[in-house]
């Protein structure tokens, strides 16, 4: 169990650095950003660790085995936090925008709404790594993965109950 309770702390640790490493190649409002987002190279590796996490902490569930009603209000706080996390990205997203419409003004660059709604919206734009790698999300992946996790040893203990 110490094994994997290393992995879990370890494999959550580099998520953070792989989301934290996204956040910080953002370039600063108004700066060039390039041709396009080589962060997107990376980002497949999330999705490996993801995975193996979500088995981790089933294991440690099935290990721990704590209530029903207790996993259930999890459950809950996690959909809670969702909401809150959406509302916080949309929001951050929008104060985004307009703190990059501030730079082309302080520049004396024209501002194109279109320009800056693409550039702060689109995956593949490096400038909108900041919006979309950021503690936020990192704990929207994190709730996710604990998320599915939960929902997998509900199924499984209900399976191996019948």
């Amino acid at each position: 169990m110490k094994v994997k309770m290393i992995l879990i702390i370890s494999l959550t640790l580099i998520s953070g650095g792989i989301f934290y490493l996204f956040n910080i190649t953002a370039p600063e409002p108004g700066m060039s950003s390039g041709n396009g987002n080589p962060a997107i190279l990376f980002l497949f590796i999330l999705i490996p660790i993801g995975i193996i996490l979500i088995f981790l902490w089933n294991y440690l569930l099935k290990i721990i085995s704590p209530y029903k009603r207790v996993l259930f209000s999890i459950l809950l706080v996690i959909v809670g936090y969702w909401v809150y996390g959406v509302y916080h990205y949309l929001s951050f997203q929008e104060n985004y925008r307009e703190a990059i419409k501030a730079a082309y003004l302080e520049k004396s660059q024209p501002v194109d709404e279109e320009f800056i709604t693409d550039l702060s919206s689109s995956f593949l734009s490096m400038s909108s790594n900041v919006v979309y790698f950021n503690l936020n999300t990192f704990i929207l992946f994190m709730l996710s993965i604990i998320f599915l996790s939960i929902i997998f040893y509900l199924v499984n203990i209900n399976t191996d109950e019948k």
